[in-house]
Order: structure tokens, then C-alpha cells, then sequence
């Protein structure tokens, strides 16, 4: 289970990081 839970929280941050890109191109564009 804490390994699943790990597994989906890299996934989490994976989409954070690229949405936080996407609006820091747009915010910079």
C-alpha cells in the first residue's frame, strides 16, 4: 500500500510540475 501511495503521489507531482510550467510560460510569455 505505501508503495502504491508513493507511486501516485510521483504521478501527482509529475502533473504539478508540468502545469506549473505551462503557466510559468504563460506568465512569462
Amino acid at each position: 500500500m505505501n508503495r502504491m501511495n508513493k507511486g501516485n503521489l510521483n504521478v501527482d507531482i509529475d502533473k504539478f510540475r508540468k502545469i506549473n510550467e505551462i503557466i510559468s510560460e504563460h506568465c512569462g510569455a
